[in-house]
């Protein structure tokens, strides 16, 4: 071999062909033992990460439709109760009239009982005045005329 004394960047010899064919092994190699299980484990990834999505996206779809349901319970929950509460008011006021009603019977037979023993004693104190009256008016009677009246 000869030793060139050209420097060159570049200089196409069998050196050249030698390097290429090398490279094009190598590019070979990479792609077939680097590239592309590389590429694989890459589309694995991606496969995986929409699978994430797609679970994702699933659940939410899922807890929105549980959301929706516990809003529509919520509010079925919330107009039986005010139904309920309703309810139990008017019972409530039925019973209450009811009372009232119960109570002013019982006012108006104590009312009756006090106007009849009102009544009674107003019957005695006129039997025992008028008893009165008729003894004290004999003894005036008597005492006036000096006798004894029978």
């Amino acid at each position: 071999m000869e030793v060139v004394s050209n420097i060159a960047l570049i200089s196409i010899n069998e050196t050249l062909f030698v390097q290429v064919i090398s490279f094009l092994i190598f590019l070979f190699i990479a792609k077939r033992f680097i590239f592309n299980p590389l590429l694989d484990s890459m589309g694995e990834r991606d496969s995986q990460i929409t699978g994430a999505k797609d679970d994702i996206a699933r659940v939410k779809s899922e807890m929105d439709q549980m959301a929706d349901q516990l809003a529509r319970h919520e509010a079925e929950a919330r107009s039986k109760a005010m139904d309920l509460k309703k309810d139990l008011e008017e019972q409530g006021k039925k019973e209450a009239l009811d009372i009232v009603r119960a109570a002013r019977k019982d006012i108006e037979g104590m009312r009756d009982e006090a106007a009849k023993l009102v009544d009674e004693q107003i019957a005695q104190a006129r039997t025992f005045f008028k008893a009165e009256s008729q003894t004290l008016s004999v003894s005036i009677m008597e005492s006036l005329l000096g006798r004894k009246v029978s």
